[in-house]
C-alpha cells in the first residue's frame, strides 16, 4: 500500500479559499501624489471599498457637495486641531452616513452656517438600525442645525465632541 503526504495540501487548502480581501489604508493630504495617494477626502472616500482607512494628513479640505458613505470605513485625521473640514460651500448635509461600522476621528469642522443643515447625520436608509459607530476628538463650530444628529443606531462610542455656536437645533442629537 503506498503511503500519501496531504501535508502540502492541508498548507495550500486556506491559501485557496481565503478571501484575499482586506482593508486598504488609502492617505490623503495637500499635494496629492506622489506623497499621498490623494488630493481630497472626497476622492479618498470615492475610491474606497467596505472596510478601509481613509488616513488624513494635516491640512485644510474643501468640500463643495454631501459627502455620502454607504460602506464601512474609517475617516482619521493626524490631529484634531491640524484637520480641517471647510464645509462652508456645503448646502446640505457635511457627511450623510449609511452604513455600519464607521469611524471619524480627529478632525475641526467649518460648516455652512446660512443655507447648510445637520452637519454629521447617522441614519439608516431604511428601518433597520445602524451599528458600530466610533466618533472621537471631532470639533463643528457654528452649524446651521444639529451639528452631531444620529437616528436608528446601536452601540455608538462617542468621545471628546464638541459642539458649538450651533445656530439652531441642539449639539448632539439622538
Amino acid at each position: 500500500m503506498e503511503k500519501k503526504n496531504y501535508s502540502l495540501l492541508l498548507l495550500v487548502l486556506p491559501i485557496l479559499f481565503w478571501s484575499g480581501v482586506q482593508a486598504t489604508t488609502l492617505t490623503v493630504g495637500p499635494g496629492g501624489p506622489p506623497t499621498y495617494q490623494y488630493s481630497t477626502i472626497q476622492a479618498a472616500i470615492a475610491a474606497s471599498s467596505a472596510g478601509d482607512e481613509i488616513q488624513v494628513a494635516n491640512g485644510t479640505y474643501v468640500f463643495t457637495t454631501t459627502q455620502y458613505i454607504s460602506q464601512s470605513v474609517s475617516i482619521i485625521g493626524a490631529s484634531e486641531a491640524g484637520v480641517t473640514i471647510d464645509m462652508t460651500a456645503v448646502a446640505g448635509y457635511g457627511f450623510a452616513i449609511t452604513a455600519d461600522n464607521i469611524t471619524l476621528k480627529n478632525f475641526t469642522i467649518l460648516p455652512n452656517q446660512t443655507t447648510g443643515t445637520y452637519t454629521i447625520k447617522t441614519n439608516p436608509s431604511g428601518t433597520t438600525p445602524l451599528n458600530n459607530f466610533h466618533y472621537e476628538n471631532i470639533t463643528i463650530t457654528g452649524a446651521k442645525k444639529t451639528p452631531f444628529d444620529f437616528h436608528g443606531i446601536n452601540n455608538a462610542t462617542l468621545i471628546n465632541l464638541t459642539a458649538t455656536n450651533t445656530i439652531s437645533g441642539v449639539g448632539i442629537a439622538f
